[in-house]
């Protein structure tokens, strides 16, 4: 218990002063980019109110927020808004709360799976095991970033992460490839 607000104190300590002031202003009524992601936010779940089950459809967020915008938000209204800043919104909005679990039940069976492959690799492929922490640190971090930004929305984010992704499974088969040749 007590290495977590250590480990959290080390990372303040250590991380330069340009990322906690931004890290910080995540939060910030103040700051006019949290403004608008709290405006965002509070816009999407009045969305997922209306249109619980199925959503607005994929796409149409471009077309249905200006009916949803916040009266006080500090959005330009003549700005084009294509994402809610925030993946579960996003989805949920977009694809109702069916989607949402389909799209949840991905994630959870990619834990899953990756960690039944670590706890699998023998203790001395340290490299393999390291390749399957990093997937999945890589995609922790992915969701954590897609609290705060419509991760899925950037072309390139989301190529990098389903080939970190796929690096378990690769590691997977070269590991039954090696047994099965030293069989």
């Amino acid at each position: 218990m007590l290495a977590v607000p250590l480990s959290v104190l080390a990372v303040l300590l250590l991380v330069p002063q340009t990322i906690k002031i931004r890290a910080l202003s995540i939060a910030d009524r103040r700051d006019i980019t949290a403004q608008e992601r709290l405006s965002m936010w509070s816009s999407g779940v009045r969305i997922i109110r209306d249109y619980p089950w199925t959503g607005v459809g994929m796409g149409a967020m471009e077309r249905i927020y200006p009916q949803y915008r916040e009266p006080d938000s500090p959005i330009d209204p003549k700005k084009r808004l294509g994402h809610l800043h925030n993946n579960i919104i996003q989805i949920t909005a977009e694809r109702g709360l069916l989607g949402l679990a389909c799209w949840l039940w991905i994630w959870v069976a990619y834990g899953y799976h990756t960690w039944r492959i670590y706890e699998r690799l023998e203790p001395e492929h340290r490299l393999a095991k390291a390749l399957v922490v990093g997937s999945m640190a890589s995609i922790i971090g992915f969701h954590i970033e897609g609290l705060f930004e419509h991760t899925f929305g950037d072309s390139e984010v989301i190529t990098l992460t389903y080939f970190l992704m796929a690096l378990p499974f690769v590691v997977q088969r070269a590991y039954r490839s090696r047994q099965a040749r030293d069989a």
